[in-house]
């Protein structure tokens, strides 16, 4: 498992995932293979509430099979968005090779999840 220097990257990509939360603890779609020689570099991901009511979201990072919390059930009011993670607050947050993000709402189909990040190889 060999991660990049991030300082001599051969390629830094911008990219966004747009992911409706489930009510089960599922991939959110950015993930790091193992082997990538890659890095991903998430800079904002923002949760928003499109339900009448306050709901829970949980986001982990897994690696080797074992969930890693960033945030557990933290209430996102209704019709509201909450940032979880924003770079801008000196945070941001790197993916290793054989990272995933994974994410799990209180309720079905009521958070939809925005992720940026960057792939750095």
């Amino acid at each position: 498992m060999a991660a990049p220097n991030i300082i001599a990257a051969n390629s830094i990509t911008g990219r966004s995932v747009l992911y409706p939360v489930t009510a089960t603890l599922a991939a959110v779609g950015v993930d790091n293979a193992a082997a990538s020689n890659s890095l991903i570099r998430i800079s904002t991901i923002i949760a928003s509430n499109k339900s009448a009511g306050t709901v829970g979201i949980t986001l982990t990072i897994r690696r080797g099979g074992t969930d890693r919390y960033i945030a557990s059930t933290i209430p996102v009011p209704q019709n509201a968005s909450i940032v979880l993670l924003s770079k801008v607050d000196g945070g941001g947050l790197n993916l290793e090779e054989g990272d995933s993000l994974f994410a799990q709402a209180g309720s079905a189909s009521a958070i939809d999840l925005v992720v940026s990040y960057e792939l750095i190889s």
